[in-house]
């Protein structure tokens, strides 16, 4: 009896239709075969290799719009920018000249000044010599005798 569970055991194990074991050990079921396209010795078909050349195809040419677009927004940007740098440096050159202008606007306002203060002391000084020590109001109060003829 020993001798027959011997031979039993050293029999080959019938494999079923459906699964298949690998090198590795692990056991792919023909509907997984076919799903992905994989040969009997579990190496990828011709078919399933033409079906992910396609596939590279149309990413590819995707892509390659993709970047064509981006190239050219890039290119926009930068044109842009060169246009922003340019008015930058331009209103540069202007601030600096106005403010040039402007402080030579603040110097001839105070010049005008001194010569406004100057002129008035001078016309005080006249009308000291003019009326005395009167001043025009009340100059004016005692030489007229009829206040509603001035209007």
């Amino acid at each position: 009896m020993g001798l027959k569970k011997v031979e039993l055991s050293m029999k080959p194990t019938k494999k079923s239709k459906l699964t298949k074991t690998t090198s590795l050990g692990i056991k792919v079921s023909d509907k997984t075969r076919r799903k992905y396209g994989a040969c009997e010795h579990n190496q990828v078909s011709y078919k399933s290799l033409e079906h992910l050349t396609k596939l590279t195809f149309k990413r590819l040419t995707r892509d390659g719009r993709t970047l064509q677009k981006i190239g050219t927004l890039i290119e926009d940007i930068k044109f842009k920018k060169s246009i922003i740098d340019y008015q930058k440096h331009i209103i540069k050159g202007m601030t600096a000249k106005y403010e040039e202008q402007f402080d030579k606007y603040i110097e001839a306002n105070n010049e005008l000044k001194e010569e406004n203060t100057d002129l008035i002391l001078e016309i005080q000084k006249f009308k000291a010599k003019l009326f005395g020590k009167f001043s025009v109001k009340t100059w004016r109060q005692s030489n007229r005798p009829n206040k509603k003829e001035d209007n």
